[in-house]
């Protein structure tokens, strides 16, 4: 099994310990994610790791693969609003920087694990990177070739733990 393999099993298996312990990831613990539905909590899990860059009404089309039962608009928003890991600004007051530095700081792991803050373009900032290192936590941020030197450096590190937390060898 090569390295990309044994890092998706890894993932994968982390999105199955989460689907078993799924109340301490939702809004209402022993209501949310109890009944079944199209988009259940580990498929909901799945769909937003893989989404592209896509609409979401295509994306979810494309995950399901084009098929008529698929899951609606509608559905994806309300099962995703379930997940406590969620800041939700108004339209006209919003701040994404201070909306990722609100889930880097309230964010408290559980039993032994480490975060992993994922971000798009835009979020390649110092500030950024110097609020996760503080928490505690890891990062990956798409960042342009020029913006990336310190970038790339704190990547292999966080690379290089996780390989030695699950002792991945090359």
């Amino acid at each position: 099994m090569t390295n990309p393999e044994k890092i998706k099993q890894i993932l994968l298996s982390e999105i199955e310990r989460m689907d078993q312990h799924r109340e301490d990831f939702c809004k209402r613990p022993g209501i949310d994610f109890t009944r079944d539905r199209k988009i259940p909590f580990n498929t909901l899990l799945h769909f937003q790791i893989s989404m592209e860059s896509g609409s979401v009404n295509h994306e979810l089309l494309k995950y399901f693969r084009f098929d008529a039962a698929a899951p609606s608009l509608s559905a994806f928003y309300q099962q995703r609003a379930k997940l406590s890991d969620a800041v939700v600004q108004p339209i006209r007051k919003r701040n994404e920087f201070a909306a990722l530095y609100q889930l880097i700081d309230r964010h408290t792991p559980c039993g032994g694990t480490v975060p992993v803050f994922i971000a798009d373009r835009g979020f390649h900032a110092y500030n950024v990177f110097a609020r996760a290192i503080e928490n505690r936590a890891f990062f990956v941020i798409f960042a342009f070739q020029i913006k990336l030197v310190f970038f790339v450096i704190y990547f292999f590190k966080m690379v290089w733990n996780i390989c030695a937390l699950y002792e991945i060898h090359y």
